[in-house]
């Protein structure tokens, strides 16, 4: 008779377990980069350059935006659609007084991986180029 060690219930097992331990590292890492690449992005789209860029574009369609004197009171970041562009920068989603029907898309872009950024786009819905013309210029 076999000792245990020489059985192939042994090997199968060790064989098995060798599996499931890869596997396990293989998702545990892809989720722990995820994590890390998700709240990475949280602090950038959250960080006061991000807002202070934001806040100059919407300055920049209405100026008397973010005052009581425009229809633009406030805005929201929608962190479910803040996500790394596979081309470089972050794409974010805003909606502008709390209103999903007035999502406004930006690319936060870092050309220089400076900590410098800038907005590289910008995509507003139709009520936004109807009302205020100037979202029809470059964003500059």
């Amino acid at each position: 008779m076999k000792g245990f060690r020489g059985s192939w219930w042994f090997w199968f097992f060790v064989v098995c377990a060798g599996i499931v331990v890869v596997i396990a590292l293989v998702f545990g890492g892809k989720f722990f980069m995820q994590k890390s690449e998700k709240d990475a992005v949280y602090e950038v789209v959250h960080s006061g350059k991000v807002a202070k860029l934001i806040e100059s574009d919407l300055r920049r369609l209405d100026p008397n935006a973010l005052t009581n004197k425009s229809d633009i009171k406030s805005y929201v970041i929608d962190d479910s659609q803040s996500a790394i562009n596979p081309m470089g920068g972050i794409d974010i989603t805003i909606y502008i007084n709390g209103d999903k029907n007035l999502d406004v898309d930006y690319l936060i872009d870092n050309p220089q991986h400076d900590g410098n950024y800038e907005l590289g786009y910008q995509g507003y819905p139709p009520q936004i180029y109807n009302k205020y013309p100037n979202a029809l210029g470059d964003g500059n």
